[in-house]
């Protein structure tokens, strides 16, 4: 049930990683045609295609488009401008994403995902083939000046379609590849446009003996309980409290809160049932609240006093979130710099619910016990 990005999801010695093969901010080349025999066919299917005279698309955040005026949604989505070559001109923009693929590395690729994000519609090629499944807002066959069939505004926080692509490994090349997307504007009057696209591929491989063992168990077992994120007499009595809510103990060398606040814990172990705080100044947590509390460091960075993204993640090389959830401190007045702390009321709900008000109350600061 959580996520797990780059972490085997295992059952027996099966070992499964997701990894991304076409970063979204991968070296791209744009064009928009000014006429049928301006470019060709053979632009979206041959990797050694010439685009020297395209316009480059290097670095993040990626994304190729325009959004006309300032402070727009698409701002910072945008690495290549192309509003002078598109706007009132033409609905179509083609663009290049050379990568390599290694032969050893294809034989274990399983499954393939292509991630979008887009305003107004796109068509996607692998070396030529028509990604059917993620095609968006167009039918019929794509010409030079195709446009959208509709309407679509890109998120901008999040990817708009995410497509299994997994029947389309057989079209991947040991060597060079074309990722090739014909994007597409509902009018060239538009005030805005954007394409961005990512590839990730899931690969599968026998390991009997599992690395990553310790990992999982502590994916599934520590949590937030506890957050003292607006103490009544400054950061310095801030804290937030963990809780190992499995029937096995925790290894907790190397996790890391990576949003809110940054700390790594140490080589440390965490018995079931046990609870830990990490804490903004010692000196002011043991005046205010004794020294019987299990602490493992002090943290860098404030806590939010009015509420913000707390992020824990598994040790490095890791990237999984252990959670991932956002507080306010609207959920409970007296929490904000009233004396009470957050408590969250089930430790053993599902990680999303930590989004929740709900799943919160607010309570007398108990920080290192139950």
């Amino acid at each position: 049930e959580l996520p797990t990005p780059g972490v085997a999801n295992t059952f027996g010695s099966v070992i499964v990683t997701v990894s991304t093969l076409v970063p979204e901010d991968a070296d791209k080349w744009a064009r928009v045609p000014i006429s049928a025999e301006d470019v060709g066919d053979t632009w979206k299917s041959d990797p050694r295609f010439d685009h020297s005279a395209w316009a480059p698309c290097t670095g993040g955040p990626g994304g190729v488009g325009y959004e006309r005026g300032s402070g727009g949604d698409y701002d910072g989505l945008i690495t290549l401008d192309v509003e002078a070559q598109m706007y009132n001109k033409n609905t179509t923009c083609y663009i290049r994403i050379p990568f390599t693929v290694d032969a050893e590395d294809l034989a274990d690729y399983s499954g393939m995902t292509l991630k979008m994000r887009y305003d107004d519609g796109f068509v996607a090629y692998l070396n030529g083939v028509e990604l059917k499944p993620a095609t968006r807002n167009f039918t019929g066959t794509p010409a030079w000046d195709s446009d959208a069939d509709g309407n679509h505004e890109a998120d901008g926080d999040d990817f708009d379609v995410i497509v299994d692509v997994s029947k389309h490994i057989s079209d991947l090349n040991p060597g060079e590849n074309i990722l090739a997307i014909h994007s597409l504007n509902v009018g060239s009057g538009s005030s805005d446009f954007i394409i961005s696209a990512e590839l990730d591929v899931t690969t599968t491989a026998l390991d009997e003996d599992f690395p990553f063992i310790d990992d999982l168990d502590v994916l599934a077992g520590l949590r937030i309980t506890e957050m003292m994120y607006h103490a009544q007499f400054g950061s310095n009595f801030d804290y937030i409290e963990l809780q190992n809510i499995s029937e096995v103990p925790l290894k907790l060398g190397g996790v890391r809160f990576t949003d809110g606040i940054e700390f790594v814990f140490g080589d440390m172990q965490l018995d079931p049932g046990h609870h830990v705080v990490v804490i903004r100044n010692l000196a002011a947590f043991r005046s205010a609240y004794g020294y019987s509390a299990n602490v493992a460091g002090v943290y860098i960075n404030d806590l939010s006093d009015s509420g913000e993204d707390i992020v824990l993640q598994l040790a490095w090389p890791l990237e999984a979130a252990i959670m991932r959830f956002s507080y306010s401190d609207r959920w409970y007045p007296s929490t904000d710099g009233g004396g009470q702390s957050l408590e969250i009321i089930d430790p053993t709900a599902h990680p999303a619910t930590w989004n929740d008000a709900e799943s919160w109350r607010a309570a007398a600061p108990s920080p290192g016990t139950p």
